[in-house]
This record gives structure tokens, C-alpha cells and sequence, in this order.
């Protein structure tokens, strides 16, 4: 029988996601899940591993809703070390690229704006190495 090994990361990350090796880009992926429906939903801060180069950071409302907006708060596009290619709106994922350069220690805010109307949905979160 094999055990599954939950690490400390993915144990807290369950709800909202989890950094795992793999994904589309060869690096690993972050992996934050985003609650729809709801109103200014704030999700828990995310870690993303620093160093690694050609990781994808991942946000999805797992299918229940599409994005409207997607913006870095107090940055007139991309934080330093994040890059992504345009987005069409309306889209049910959003993916940036990180290139593993230091995160501030206060973070990189986001904001997002979905179509659920029903409760006007939006939030936002923060990421930290």
C-alpha cells in the first residue's frame, strides 16, 4: 500500500490550491483557487516558491464563474518578476509567469472582478515568497 505525503504547503493550500511540480511550462505551478460566487472575497495569502525559474501561477474560480478583470494593485501592469500575455475578458483562468526574482515582503496584491452577478462577485489576495 503507499502512503500519501501531504506537505506542510499543500496541507493549508487545499481549499485554495497547490504548488506542485509539473505544469504546462515545465516549472512548477501555483495553483490559486478562487471562490465564486461571492462578494469581495479576500482569499488567504499564497506562497510561491523564489529561485526557481519558469514557474506558472495558476487563478481559477474551478469552472463556477469567469473572470472580468485582473489587476496588480499599485502597478501600472506586472510586478517585477511577472510577466503574462493578454487577456481577453471574459476568461475562466488567468496563468502569469514568475521568474523567481524576491517577492517584497509586504507582497504583490491582486484584484479580480468575475461575472456573478447575483452578489456583484469580486476580491482580491496577495502572494509572498
Amino acid at each position: 500500500m503507499r502512503r500519501l505525503t501531504i506537505t506542510g504547503l499543500c496541507a493549508l493550500a487545499l481549499l485554495s490550491g497547490c504548488a506542485s511540480s509539473g505544469g504546462g511550462g515545465g516549472g512548477p505551478t501555483t495553483k490559486i483557487a478562487l471562490q465564486c460566487p461571492g462578494k469581495d472575497v479576500n482569499v488567504p495569502a499564497q506562497r510561491v516558491p523564489k529561485g526557481t525559474k519558469d514557474q506558472t501561477i495558476h487563478f481559477d474560480f474551478g469552472g463556477q464563474c469567469k473572470f472580468t478583470d485582473f489587476h496588480w494593485r499599485g502597478y501600472d501592469g506586472d510586478p517585477p518578476g511577472i510577466t503574462h500575455q493578454h487577456i481577453t475578458f471574459p476568461t475562466p483562468t488567468i496563468e502569469v509567469h514568475y521568474d523567481g526574482t524576491a517577492i517584497p515582503e509586504s507582497g504583490y496584491y491582486y484584484k479580480y472582478e468575475n461575472d456573478d452577478s447575483k452578489l456583484d462577485g469580486n476580491g482580491g489576495g496577495v502572494i509572498h515568497n
